[in-house]
């Protein structure tokens, strides 16, 4: 393996390697600071989060091992299925290090995630900032769980029930899976827009499908209902633009026996609680859908606190091992007043209006 360690920009540090081929790894990466390093976060794959410290003492030596899945991949804004044998791990702080990285293979279960714009490893604009930066909750996941599991994330921007095997992501998925890993299914989103892919008959076929193929593969599936959107009516009332999505996802994991996570639950009574203005930090700004780096982290804790609510409780074992990897943590970066205030503010996609006309259109006959 060849290894390059780079200053990517003043507070972020890099070393990438390259592996010989697809498959698990563990990564131990060690920081051993001359001095003191603050607010540090460290990253794999597509910057997705797996550790954070608010202080590295100086002369001290600290290790973090990561598990990391290495698979193909469709690069953003390409639609071709690339071989991607890059490991690349990256250290942000205030005095950036890297001691030493080793690699090593090895065999674990992996967390295979399948979704939309709200789940996808989403690109970083530098300089990064927390508040205006796009994530996903799929690249703060790790950060959430213990060490013995890999998440891969398939999840890509647009993409439906129907897109995601249409347009080669879930055929990665199907060369890379084995048995005794999990597949995490959250659409609804892009469903909605589409009249035959509704809530209880597009939608819940292909969710169907995914599942009744996962479990022919010895995967075992989890259903996530689809992250609410902070959307209101005139009167200051919420609007759940995605009511049937969550409800029809819910019902088929009853009808199935397999575990759902609602997401949209907790995320709505989040927004809900938090008013429109008070819920916006966790958006990139002028955004209504799509969540910072901030709320990703926010987000992903829902997520991993549903795992250890709903498969703790599981009468498979399979489920309730991966309860027991959930770590109790708190999102490591809180979103600042002063740089949400001085960001552009933008509308990105259909209105709030719009796209209400477009769900009211795609759930009636």
């Amino acid at each position: 393996m060849t290894e390059e360690i780079k200053l990517v920009q003043e507070n972020e540090r890099q070393a990438v390697l390259k592996v010989s081929r697809a498959g698990q790894y563990l990564v131990m990466l060690t920081i051993s600071p001359e001095q003191e390093m603050r607010n540090v976060r460290v990253f794999a794959r597509g910057r997705r989060l797996y550790a954070a410290a608010p202080l590295l003492a100086a002369g001290g030596t600290y290790r973090f091992p990561m598990y990391v899945e290495v698979c193909d991949l469709i690069p953003h804004g390409e639609s071709e299925i690339v071989a991607d044998r890059i490991i690349d791990v990256s250290v942000a702080a205030d005095r950036p290090c890297i001691s030493d990285l080793e690699v090593k293979e090895t065999i674990c279960p992996v967390i295979h995630l399948a979704g939309d714009s709200t789940v996808t490893d989403q690109n970083v604009e530098r300089p990064c900032e927390p508040e205006t930066s796009y994530a996903g909750w799929g690249q703060m996941f790790p950060y959430y769980l213990d060490g013995g599991i890999a998440v891969a994330n398939h999840a890509y921007s647009g993409l439906s029930t129907e897109t995601f095997r249409q347009k080669g992501y879930y055929s990665i998925v199907e060369g890379c899976r084995k048995a005794g890993d999990y597949m995490f299914l959250q659409f609804g989103h892009n469903d909605q827009k589409q009249r035959h892919l509704r809530a209880r008959e597009g939608y819940r076929d292909n969710l169907l499908r995914y599942i009744e193929e996962s479990r022919a593969a010895g995967l075992y599936p989890v259903l996530v209902t689809p992250l609410a959107r902070n959307t209101w009516r005139a009167d200051g009332s919420y609007n759940d633009l995605l009511e049937e999505n969550a409800a029809a996802c819910a019902e088929l994991g009853t009808e199935q026996q397999v575990p759902v996570l609602d997401l949209h639950a907790r995320s709505m009574e989040y927004i809900v609680s938090k008013g429109c203005g008070g819920a916006r930090p966790l958006f990139v700004p002028g955004d209504y859908t799509h969540t910072n780096i901030c709320g990703a982290q926010v987000v992903a804790g829902m997520v991993a606190g549903e795992m250890k609510r709903v498969l703790a409780a599981d009468g498979r074992a399979e489920y309730r091992r991966l309860a027991e990897l959930v770590l109790a943590k708190k999102p490591c970066d809180e979103p600042r007043q002063e740089i949400l205030a001085a960001s552009k503010q933008f509308a990105v996609g259909l209105s709030a209006e719009m796209l209400q006309e477009v769900v009211w259109a795609s759930q009636k006959t």
